[in-house]
């Protein structure tokens, strides 16, 4: 394979942008918090990742012509085609292709060292007569140690990757399959960058922040570049990368930790409308009115975007007979992915459970008990989960009810957020929240 060696020396500006006003998250638990905070004047604050918005010049391009590693043809068992166009590399697979995992790579090299930015534009369009996009694809790029790692996109989701080579490829997840709204399908272009610094990786899709990754990097980054795969079961249409380019961070920047807070006295566009779909949901004055209206139904409102260390609190309180069925319930919920999620919450009779739910294990109980930290009746009840490492601690207005270690199913990054759960007689308008914090937590 042609190699490019490539200097970059090229410097970004970085700037925090803050919307309303800059809060900066507590790590410590205060155990006199008072449960009602309607006294306080919230306002609706988030501190977003840390984003080049100035250039001192132009980032280098890595280009995708004729002559470019990047565009030499795949060997034809591999059944991808690929084709270097307009600055745009093309890459598809026939649809009679043999049923086997397949996978196409293309690296050049660098010589880059950390802080760093990587930017392109892709594009993904799902295999003719296909009603779902399964194109696998994303960004590649190899440390001085020669330890390669991917960001994965598929459908609206995204992780973090290792990837080792030695007599076959082996990929681990750094981080979880999260879903993210920010990602347009159907052949629509998405702008996607990665900023690298310190021990951080933040992930930015079409201008909004998606994801922030841990991840201590070694060296130098000494190649770059893209790949596009296919499971054996599933079938690729065609993925499109243009305009690949890298550019040096501002040295010794080390991103905010990110915070939100919503009062969720109006829609601030904190929750997507589309995974509300088919649950009573409000805001008013007294808060976000957020209830399943089937059955036994249950529904989570997500926020971005995903981390994996976090605090999350809200105000719940529940309009509730405490003599009814104990399977009505209310509380939050941290890294939410693909792969499953953590949920605390809390019912109108007194008790407190933590689940871990898993596509394998839904609704795991970890642990369920009564507690006088609960207030009963409609009494406003402050909650707050932590995920930190193996670590989950609860705390009911102000008091740690539950400490639990758990790493059995590796759920470990996510977006966080509110849960609900209704009974076998569901109330259209029973559980409100207000006052949701979402805070990172550093190791």
């Amino acid at each position: 394979m042609k190699s490019s060696k490539l200097i970059l020396i090229f410097s970004f500006l970085f700037c925090i942008t803050v919307q309303a006003c800059t809060i900066e998250p507590s790590l410590l638990v205060n155990h006199e918090d008072t449960p009602d905070r309607s006294a306080q004047s919230v306002t609706p604050a988030i501190t977003p990742a840390i984003l080049p918005t100035s250039l001192q010049s132009s980032p280098d391009s890595i280009p995708f012509q004729t002559g470019s590693p990047f565009c030499e043809s795949e060997p034809t068992k591999n059944m991808f085609t690929l084709e270097c166009k307009d600055q745009t590399l093309h890459i598809q697979q026939p649809s009679n292709r043999r049923r086997m995992d397949m996978l196409l790579q293309r690296m050049t090299e660098v010589l880059y060292g950390t802080p760093f930015t990587l930017t392109f534009t892709t594009t993904s369009s799902a295999a003719g007569g296909s009603k779902m996009d399964e194109n696998q694809y994303g960004i590649l790029f190899k440390d001085s140690t020669g330890t390669t790692y991917a960001v994965r996109f598929q459908g609206q989701y995204f992780n973090l990757e290792f990837w080792t080579m030695k007599d076959e490829l082996k990929t681990s997840e750094l981080t979880n399959p999260s879903f993210t709204p920010y990602l347009q399908i159907a052949g629509s272009p998405n702008f996607i960058q990665l900023t690298c610094m310190g021990a951080l990786c933040d992930l930015s899709i079409n201008a909004q922040f998606a994801g922030r990754f841990p991840l201590e990097l070694n060296g130098e980054i000494t190649e770059v570049g893209i790949f596009a795969a296919s499971d054996w079961d599933e079938q690729f249409g065609e993925v499109t990368f243009q305009d690949l380019r890298m550019g040096m961070a501002q040295k010794n920047t080390i991103p905010a930790l990110f915070t939100l807070e919503d009062d969720l006295t109006v829609d601030h566009a904190t929750f997507a409308q589309s995974g509300l779909s088919g649950a009573f949901n409000a805001y008013s004055e007294d808060g976000f009115h957020f209830s399943p209206l089937i059955p036994f139904g249950y529904y989570a409102a997500k926020a971005n975007p995903s981390l994996a260390n976090v605090a999350v609190s809200a105000v719940v309180r529940m309009e509730i007979d405490p003599s009814g069925s104990s399977s009505r319930y209310a509380g939050l919920i941290c890294r939410s992915s693909q792969d499953g999620m953590y949920m605390a919450v809390i019912r109108a009779d007194g008790t407190y459970s933590v689940f871990r739910d898993t596509p394998g294990r839904p609704f795991a109980l970890l642990v369920e008990r009564n507690s006088d930290a609960i207030l009963a009746g409609t009494s406003n009840n402050l909650l707050k989960l932590e995920c930190v490492g193996n670590h989950i601690n609860f705390f009911i207005n102000g008091i740690q009810v539950e400490a639990l270690t758990d790493s059995r199913f590796g759920l470990h990054f996510g977006r966080s957020g509110l849960f609900t759960k209704a009974g076998g007689e569901p109330a259209a308008d029973a559980i409100i929240f207000k006052d949701l914090q979402i805070e990172e937590i550093r190791e």
